[in-house]
């Protein structure tokens, strides 16, 4: 998805559809990522960049996790705190 605040985004949605992974800000997809393709963790899906809203001398991932309503609206879900879940993925990573 392309928008004016966000640039390049990725908007990634778990099996279950319960909740919307959002990645903004990115310079460029992974060549051959399409829309609705199933992709796993770990796997490259996007370049940092600074598109969008994002300042140019400051390249960066915005992140954020989104708890999916009823009728599956990515764009009204409930906003999570990512940090729980992305240390739960690292600690399982290492191990």
């Amino acid at each position: 998805f392309l928008s004016k605040p966000g640039g390049i985004t990725i908007y990634l949605v778990d099996d279950r559809q319960r909740y919307c992974y959002y990645y903004a800000h990115l310079d460029r997809y992974r060549g051959g990522l399409r829309e609705g393709m199933k992709v796993s963790q770990g796997e490259i899906i996007g370049f940092v960049g600074t598109s969008g809203n994002a300042h140019p001398s400051a390249p960066h991932l915005h992140m954020a996790i989104f708890e999916l309503g009823p009728k599956k609206e990515w764009w009204k879900g409930t906003p999570l705190n990512p940090y729980p879940a992305l240390l739960k993925s690292l600690k399982n990573s290492l191990r």
